[in-house]
């Protein structure tokens, strides 16, 4: 059987303009037996994103720059980071397609933030924001190193993946998930009130993650059990031949 097809969704280089992927999301992607297809935002691929997603069996939505508040009705404030407009309409619109399709996501750091907002959720724009005081979500250990546990939800799809009621996760953002779209529920949360994972339940497999799982297999096989899930929805998803 063919390995499954799955969009990998790219950044801008500190050396702009080059694209640029992590090489951790193909190697966590191929291991679990799919093929990763990078998709660079460019003019040609923005207005043909709904084509381009018809081809992929699932879409992995990565991590980056900060998403423009002015998806989700808001101006910029606070401690933003640069923002990337042509990447956050491909992403938003490759996101929509998938979801017409019931194609699986997988959607990582900015990912997760992506899929919130093409859904009609919120974002803080910075997690000092939150009511509660904020752990540090930003770490400047290894990034294959977890330094704060989340709780995970039980009766969830991530519940189920995992097979735990609590991990430990790596840390690579400050902004963060503020009102979860309609449809979807919180799958983890950290100590501090942060949404660490958010699902829909109703979708083949649709869930979202805050932290870094393809940095984490690196070191911890347990990590690849939620690429084993997730390409194996892919493949199910797979098109007919012909």
């Amino acid at each position: 059987m063919n390995a499954p097809i799955v969009a990998v969704t790219m950044g801008l280089g500190s050396d702009r303009p080059r694209f640029r992927i992590g090489q951790a999301y193909v190697s966590a992607l191929e291991h679990a037996g799919a093929l990763a297809i990078p998709l660079p935002h460019t003019p040609f691929t923005i207005e043909r994103a709904e084509t381009l997603i018809e081809t992929m069996d699932g879409l992995l939505l990565a991590g980056g720059t900060d998403v423009d508040p002015v998806w989700y009705g808001e101006e910029p404030h606070g401690r933003h980071k640069p923002f990337d407009p042509d990447r956050d309409a491909f992403e938003l619109a490759l996101c929509r397609t998938a979801r017409s399709r019931d194609l699986p996501i997988l959607a990582i750091c900015r990912g997760i933030q992506v899929l919130n907002v093409a859904t009609g959720g919120t974002l803080y724009q910075d997690v000092s924001e939150q009511p509660a005081p904020a752990l540090l979500h930003e770490q400047t250990a290894p990034r294959w190193h977890p330094t704060h546990d989340v709780a995970v939800v039980p009766g969830t799809a991530l519940a189920e993946i995992l097979g735990v009621e609590s991990c430990r996760v790596n840390s690579f953002h400050h902004q963060t998930v503020r009102e979860i779209a309609a449809g979807f529920v919180c799958s983890a949360k950290a100590s501090d009130g942060t949404i660490e994972a958010i699902e829909d339940p109703r979708a083949r497999f649709t869930i979202g993650v805050q932290w870094h799982p393809e940095d984490l297999v690196q070191r911890s096989p347990f990590w690849t059990g939620l690429f084993e899930a997730f390409t194996a929805a892919c493949g199910v998803a797979r098109r007919p031949a012909g």
